[in-house]
């Protein structure tokens, strides 16, 4: 038997302008309706193969989006799994995010809480674009892309203000019958001396349990919270400043195993799931020749168990990149280059219990140029990494620290050719790297169900590496001024060597290689 469920979402928007002439005021906004200007409620979504797709407000309302995963269903080769905020996992090709390069404002989110729960948290009412590129192909998609990269970017008041009003407010209020979920959120955001932008969001979701199909209780029964401060500052015509701080909670009675939808009943806790994540950017742009970007960034996400006990596994992941792209003509070429430097620091921690944490220090640099002549574009790239993991060897007394390091030189080459009539084609070709994360935190303390681990490190342990291939071809066609039809086919083809599978330990024990115990299981 179907059953139909009700979802339905209210929007109010407040703006006030510091025009005294409305008409004027008006002409002017309609005037300014640049690239730049994102409609109130839009998600711009950006695939890879040079086809973006743009999911709509119309969408965005119709599907009252709770979790990324509604935001995400139009794009192929991307999955979204997960009945809540607890086990909402990202796949793309096959490939879970512990394989994935994703960011949220540039800021890196990495690490494993727990093999049972995912590590994104983010709210889509405060996604403003998602830059979604599927399978590795650029240099350019920091460290780690084994399977693509995503890069989430919030919404902050210049997105949100339309020309000629320096202040505004956005109220929503909805309702899903299925779970019985109601959710609250306000935002304000305004600007002032023609320099300063802030915005101020707010958000609160309550639920139960939702049913399945066939009857069966799933998802959560939680409330969760979550709330977006920015600010930005513009000088000196080509400079700007930006501050964000951002926290994301899920609270409430969940599955010990959320990805398991037969461990519902009878394994309930309550439980908590939070990140926190801090940016600092410096923008200059004063013209094409240079676009520099320079973000600095504070990420930790952790669960805390039983709220009960109290004990919290978590992740700490700090970093810095400077990015910067030139486009310049030499002849009949046009260069867009891009070029620059990440760095990010991992740790891993169990609180209380966890005093020899693991870290991760990653350093890299790439450099990219995409070649045009003509409808012929050709990327030639590379990128140079150094990944250094800190363990540990041994138990007790007897424990001592170990250190892994690995260089790795990246390269990458695309090509595209717009063929005409809306024909286009496209190869790439790309070196992927990823070395070992640091270990689940639930296993960084050194114990597991009331069993001590010994630690014994893997001399011979590699980073993954591998080939990723990919052909296709594209068409498409506008049908009017806001309409077109685009097709994409493609065939790709991924090899990896030395894939690490999982950073964890099954059964509270370290998996087994010949002759060896290792945190780290790998295969050929």
């Amino acid at each position: 038997m179907k059953k139909f469920h009700l979802a339905l979402s209210l929007c109010a928007v407040l703006c006030l302008s510091a025009q005294a002439d409305e008409k004027s005021s008006a002409t002017d906004a309609s005037k300014s309706k640049d690239s730049n200007t994102q409609s109130l409620g839009v998600i711009e979504v950006t695939s890879d193969s040079s086809t973006p797709s743009t999911v709509d407000d119309v969408k965005i309302n119709t599907r009252n989006a709770t979790l990324v995963k509604d935001v995400f269903r139009d794009i192929p080769g991307v999955y979204v799994g997960g009945t809540n905020g607890m086990n909402q996992k990202i796949y793309m090709r096959g490939v879970s995010d512990r394989g994935l390069n994703i960011t949220i404002d540039g800021a890196k989110q990495n690490g494993n809480t727990f093999h049972h729960n995912a590590d994104l948290l983010i709210d889509p009412d405060l996604i403003k674009a998602v830059e979604v590129d599927v399978g590795a192909r650029s240099v350019v998609n920091g460290s780690g892309a084994l399977g693509g990269s995503v890069a989430f970017r919030t919404v902050d008041a210049s997105d949100m203000l339309e020309d000629g009003q320096d202040i505004g407010a956005k109220l929503k209020v909805g309702y899903t019958s299925n779970n019985e979920g109601y959710s609250q959120s306000a935002m304000l955001y305004g600007k002032a001396f023609d320099s300063l932008d802030m915005l101020a969001a707010f958000k609160h979701y309550g639920y139960g349990f939702g049913e399945s199909g066939n009857g069966k209780p799933t998802g959560g029964d939680g409330n969760d919270i979550n709330y977006l401060l920015k600010a930005g500052y513009s000088f000196l015509d080509f400079h700007k400043i930006s501050l964000s701080t951002e926290h994301m909670q899920y609270k409430g009675l969940y599955p010990l195993r959320p990805e398991f939808g037969s461990w519902l009943n009878g394994q309930l806790d309550n439980r908590k799931y939070e990140r926190d994540t801090h940016t600092i950017k410096y923008t200059y742009n004063p013209s094409d020749l240079l676009e520099l970007d320079i973000t600095g960034y504070y990420t930790k996400h952790q669960r805390i168990g039983s709220t009960s006990t109290n004990v919290k596994w978590g992740v700490e992941t700090k970093g810095g990149k400077i990015g910067a792209k030139s486009k310049f003509e030499t002849g009949d070429l046009a260069h867009t280059l891009r070029y620059g430097f990440d760095y990010y620091r991992s740790e891993n921690y169990v609180k209380p219990g966890n005093l020899r944490p693991e870290k991760v220090d990653n350093y890299s640099f790439y450099i990219e140029d995409a070649m045009r002549y003509g409808g012929l574009t050709v990327t030639p790239g590379v990128r140079y990494e150094r990944h250094e993991l800190k363990t540990y060897n041994g138990r007790g007394a007897n424990i001592s620290s170990y250190k892994y390091k690995f260089n790795e030189v990246s390269p990458a080459l695309a090509l595209d050719y717009e063929i005409g009539a809306g024909f286009g084609a496209f190869a790439s070709y790309a070196r992927v790297f990823r070395g070992p994360d640091v270990m689940e935190s639930m296993m960084a303390a050194g114990t597991s169900r009331g069993r001590s681990l010994s630690w014994m490190a893997n001399e011979n342990l590699k980073a993954t590496t591998g080939n990723a291939y990919e052909i296709g071809g594209r068409y498409k066609s506008e049908l009017g001024e806001n309409s077109s039809v685009s097709l994409t086919a493609k065939y790709f083809r991924t090899e990896y060597k030395n894939l690490i599978v999982d950073n964890n330990a099954r059964g509270g024990r370290n998996r087994r290689l010949p002759g060896r115990r290792s945190k780290y299981f790998m295969q050929g």
